[in-house]
Formats: structure tokens, C-alpha cells, sequence
């Protein structure tokens, strides 16, 4: 078995950057999850995953992305760099919530 370490290791990414993050919310309807956008709409999944409550990808690094499945197992997405936190624009929405998400960390 290979592990995750040992791939990011393999693309010359250092373990100790990557944050591992789950999206994993139903509240919002079948078709509006991170999993289901994953699927159907990665540039809106990716959207949803820049909108931040609190600075969790604050700084440098890699974000290992995953999402939930309706099985609830953990499917892995892909790899995001850090650019930076900035605001997400005046008028954004978040794709799963359907509200403005203009203002908050992006």
C-alpha cells in the first residue's frame, strides 16, 4: 500500500505544507453539496472552497482538498495552492448556500 505522504513525497511536495481539509455539508440539498459539485461543476466547488468563515487557509502551502460522499467516505479532489486571503467580491455567491458571500476571507 502507498500511502498519501509517499505521493506527495513522489511530486516534490513536502507533507508538512499541505492542510487536509473535508467538505462534507448537506443542510443545503442533494444538489447543492461540495460533493456534488465536485462532479458537476468543479470551478463552482472551487468557488465554495475559496469562501472562508475563518482563515483556515491562512499562509503558505498546499490544500489537500476531500469531500464527503453521500456514503460518507472521504474522496479526494485534488491539490490547491495557497496564494493568499484576500475578501471575496461584492456580490459573490456561494454556490452551496445560495447567499452572498461578498466580504468574508476568499
Amino acid at each position: 500500500m502507498i500511502g498519501f505522504d509517499a505521493l506527495l513525497n513522489a511530486e516534490g511536495i513536502d507533507p508538512k505544507v499541505v492542510k487536509l481539509v473535508r467538505h462534507q455539508t448537506t443542510k443545503y440539498g442533494r444538489e447543492r453539496t461540495p460533493f456534488w459539485l465536485s462532479y458537476t461543476a468543479l470551478p463552482d466547488f472551487e468557488c465554495y472552497q475559496r469562501i472562508q468563515r475563518r482563515p483556515v487557509f491562512k499562509g503558505e502551502g498546499v490544500v489537500a482538498s476531500f469531500v464527503a460522499t453521500p456514503l460518507n467516505e472521504a474522496l479526494f479532489i485534488g491539490l490547491y495552492r495557497l496564494k493568499g486571503l484576500g475578501r471575496a467580491p461584492k456580490g459573490l455567491i456561494d454556490p452551496v448556500t445560495g447567499k452572498d458571500a461578498g466580504g468574508r476571507l476568499y
